[in-house]
């Protein structure tokens, strides 16, 4: 419905200005006052965006302290049957037209980028210095006022009277809360930047973007270093500036908390270049980013097994095996004076004696008053435990639900995997024990214990696909002691077997005959058959025979190649995930074999099948967004349609096909032989859905192409005909989907 003209509290709409995800943006005039603003509307039609703007405004509203001078004010709010709307100030235009002119867009910081491409020199780090500023100045006051603005990014910065502001803040939510669906795929911050502020990797993608005009995906790669006019544009001081702001978009996404900026008025210090910028000091016991290097070595763990065995295998987590803090710890709150380090380790002694005493009350009541008066103390998991524990023991179950649920559980230590699954096993959910130690797998990588411990969980629960699926996991892990390693899983998995006799009837049932063909695992519930005869295919790129290798060096290839092919036919997803990421995206010093570092749109779409078969909905969906799908070229085209057919993207398939013929079209020939090669892709995906009638469409589509191209070649010289491939192409289809066959046949008899 066109809304121009329409009167919202004295604003009339003039003309739409852009669309988001939440909502619109239009052009408005005050009928008081006779000048122009800007109104967003949030269509009422999606009740969960409305509440989720409207949270966000009153947040806004509600918060004491903000700097006006770096966030976009909003000076009206109002919601009614049709939308939620506030109107704010019209920023500065790209044009220099009236606003109510159709070529008048709001000047953003995307917008600079973009047009300074096509200039001869790229932004001065004083200009760029200048623009990220007031950003994180921003970002500060939001802070100070414990906000997270949810979406940072270039579009999102507007310029008013010349100077930058921060702008959208329907996503804004109080700093620690679970922002649903939150902020824009590159710019809003991954799964394993946890434990910190997430608004602070936005601004880091944001400031790479300012450097190189390029997308946050290339953050940190050094052929994405200079700006589009190339490195030789910059002046020697130029170049030492960039790599110094590089430096600190590095930073900024570390893996590791302790290693990027404090806050927002640190980085600002060394964006600034001052001196003071300094690394803030780790939460106690807060252990860093993703997949960071576990810090039990196969050596360590052998040297431990016994113990480890028993916890795992027959020792419950009762209160005397209770994790105690360490106090190395404690050492790490350097700001501490000796004796406010003192009164810290008094009240961690009391939580543990209280705890000890089966006393929850005042167990609870030291670690919130711990809490209280050391707020990073709340960053070491063992005392969310004790909470937990306590809430378990005063009948508060779903409380200490919510408490294991926080993400300061998302810990690697092991010592501490017991407890947290006999607490979830106590509390009558053994799901909750799965997921948590899952939550931990996906946010350090592979572990052996960990997936021990997960095995163990599954084996209770009667899931012994997946307790195999964990074995098949763990064996690769440590390939410097790959013996060591098979032992180690061994003895683990045997005492499994030991303990829970369904695991070994299991084992035996499932365990292929030499020679025997590898069962198809029952999890792989829709045909995978194009797939797996794609997969020679699809694993190309990640592990094509290459002759500059060593002989050994391809034999591992066609090894590892084999095993994820036999993996996926079973079911066991987990490990090739785990390896499709070490290939495509290495762990500093982990290079088993040489590896890409760029993910081709068939294996992101490989990639996004095996999340979505483990049951990781949301991360699949994500993959299937990255940029690398944009692609038109035929290159491996049959199998991202087999793998877009596999995860139940029959539109998205049809689409890309049409998308690619009509490139061929206004191409040089029209590329005649290609478009039947699609027009057959097409019909298989049609067929493989029951969707007859189009696949015989696409036939006589081919067959037309196929006559122009046989008419041109004239007199035939023996070859094949683009006839005879096109009726090869749909014998092949009807062997394949015996209904079609029929179909086929009935319609003939017709």
């Amino acid at each position: 419905m066109d809304k121009t003209g329409l009167v919202l509290d004295g604003y009339r709409l003039v003309r739409p200005l852009g669309r988001g995800g939440f909502g619109e943006v239009w052009l408005c005039r005050s009928q008081a006052m006779g000048d122009l603003r800007a109104i967003k509307l949030v269509s009422t039609d999606d009740p969960q965006k409305v509440s989720l703007e409207h949270a966000a405004m009153l947040k806004y509203r509600a918060a004491a302290g903000l700097d006006p001078r770096y966030l976009v004010p909003i000076e009206h709010i109002n919601r009614n049957e049709g939308a939620l709307y506030y109107v704010m100030p019209l920023a500065d235009g790209t044009e220099e037209t009236d606003p109510e002119s159709v070529s008048w867009k709001p000047l953003t910081l995307e917008a600079k980028i973009e047009a300074r491409r096509g200039e001869s020199l790229w932004f001065s780090s004083r200009e760029i210095i200048g623009m990220i500023s007031p950003v994180l100045l921003a970002l500060q006051t939001l802070l100070a006022a414990r906000l997270v603005h949810g979406d940072v990014k270039p579009s999102n910065v507007l310029f008013f009277n010349g100077a930058p502001r921060l702008a959208d803040l329907g996503l804004l939510d109080e700093d620690g809360s679970s922002l649903p669906g939150a902020g824009t795929p590159g710019f809003s911050a991954p799964s394993w930047y946890s434990g910190g502020l997430p608004d602070m990797y936005s601004v880091a993608a944001s400031l790479h973007a300012l450097l190189t005009g390029n997308d946050p995906d290339t953050m940190g790669r050094s052929a994405f270093r200079w700006p589009p006019q190339g490195e030789e544009s910059l002046s020697e001081s130029e170049r030492r500036e960039w790599r110094r702001l590089h430096d600190i978009v590095r930073r900024a996404g570390e893996e590791r908390v302790s290693e990027r900026y404090r806050d927002f008025s640190t980085m600002l210090d060394a964006v600034r270049g001052a001196p003071s910028a300094a690394v803030s000091a780790a939460p106690p016991g807060h252990s860093g980013g993703r997949k960071q290097k576990w810090r039990l070595k196969t050596a360590a763990v052998l040297a431990l097994l016994g113990g480890a065995v028993a916890t795992m295998f027959g020792v419950s987590a009762s209160k005397e095996t209770t994790v105690l803090p360490e106090g190395s710890d404690v050492g790490r709150e350097r700001e501490l004076t000796d004796e406010e380090e003192a009164d810290y380790r008094a009240l961690a002694a009391m939580i543990a004696g209280y705890d000890r005493d089966g006393a929850p009350e005042k167990t609870l009541s030291m670690v919130e008053a711990l809490w209280n008066t050391y707020p990073r103390s709340r960053a070491h998991p063992v005392y969310s435990i004790y909470r937990a524990k306590a809430l378990r023991d005063l009948g508060r179950t779903e409380e200490a639900r919510e408490e294991l649920r926080k993400p300061v559980q998302v810990s690697p230590k092991i010592a501490e995997m017991p407890v947290r699954i006999e607490l979830w096993e106590s509390l009558g959910d053994p799901e909750g024990a799965e997921l948590s130690q899952t939550r931990i797998l996906d946010a350090y990588g592979p572990n052996t214990m960990a997936l021990a411990f997960r095995a163990e969980v599954r084996a209770k629960r009667g899931d012994f696909d997946g307790v195999e699926a964990d074995r098949l996991a763990a064996l690769p892990l440590n390939p410097d002691e790959s013996e060591t390693q098979k032992k180690l899983v061994a003895t683990l998995w045997d005492g499994l077997a030991e303990k829970h006799p369904g695991y070994a009837k299991h084992v035996a049932e499932t365990a292929p005959a030499e020679g025997e063909a590898v069962p198809a695992h029952p999890q792989a519930v829709r045909d995978e058959r194009w797939v797996i005869e794609s997969f020679d295919d699809i694993l190309d790129d990640l592990l094509a025979q290459d002759d500059a290798l060593s002989d050994d060096a391809n034999a591992a290839r066609r090894q590892l190649r084999s095993r994820m092919i036999e993996d996926f036919q079973r079911g066991h997803y987990e490990y090739s995930l785990a390896m499709l990421d070490r290939l495509t995206a290495p762990e500093p010093g982990y290079r088993p074999i040489p590896s890409l570092r760029v993910k081709t749109c068939v294996l992101s779409l490989y990639r996004a099948l095996l999340l979505e078969r483990l049951g990781r909905q949301e991360e699949a969906e994500s993959e299937l967004r990255s940029p690398v799908h944009n692609d038109l070229g035929l290159r491996k085209v049959e199998s991202r349609i087999a793998l877009l057919d596999a995860l139940d993207r029959e539109d998205a398939a049809e689409e890309l096909l049409a998308r690619m013929m009509e490139a061929l079209l206004s191409g040089p020939g029209g590329g005649t032989e290609e478009r039947i090669a699609l027009l057959g892709l097409r019909a298989r995906v049609r067929a493989g859905e029951g969707r007859y009638v189009g696949a015989s469409e696409d036939y006589e589509a081919a067959s037309r192409l196929a006559a122009v191209l046989d008419s041109r070649a004239g007199s035939s010289d023996g070859s094949r005909t683009a006839r005879q491939t096109v009726e090869g192409i749909w014998l092949d289809l009807e062997e394949h989907f015996p209904g079609y066959a029929a179909d086929r046949e009935s319609r003939a008899a017709e």
